[in-house]
């Protein structure tokens, strides 16, 4: 598919796939077309644009994106392998749930102060 309908597929706009490309998240196949040549993506993009999407909903950045993704979906590891990479981003992710369900509990309780300051009054 061409970049245009890899957009309309992920949601996506052509100036975030083109960074996603520049940092190495992306690699599409150029295929020549007369004089022209168009960049092609599989339905693997998809995949990963979806990872990413996840990923960067869940704290990740990019780059720890890249560093995950890339072992997984080159196809280089075993099935163990792949599993481990999975189970550690899963722990990670179990880790920065508790880290926020820790700062919403602080953040709870100053609100809890603020509104007894406000409601005892001057």
């Amino acid at each position: 598919m061409l970049i245009g309908e890899l957009c309309r597929k992920s949601g996506l706009s052509r100036d975030t796939v083109r960074h996603y490309e520049s940092m190495g998240l992306l690699q599409p196949v150029w295929k020549a077309a007369g004089t022209r040549a168009y960049r092609h993506y599989d339905e693997q993009a998809l995949e990963r644009l979806e990872l990413i999407r996840i990923g960067r909903r869940s704290g990740f950045a990019l780059g720890e994106m890249k560093a995950i993704l890339d072992p997984l979906m080159a196809g280089d590891l075993s099935f163990d392998e792949q599993r481990q990479v999975v189970h550690n981003q899963l722990q990670r992710i179990d880790e920065r749930i508790e880290a926020l369900k820790s700062a919403k509990g602080v953040l709870r309780a100053q609100l809890a102060r603020i509104d007894q300051r406000q409601h005892a009054g001057p």
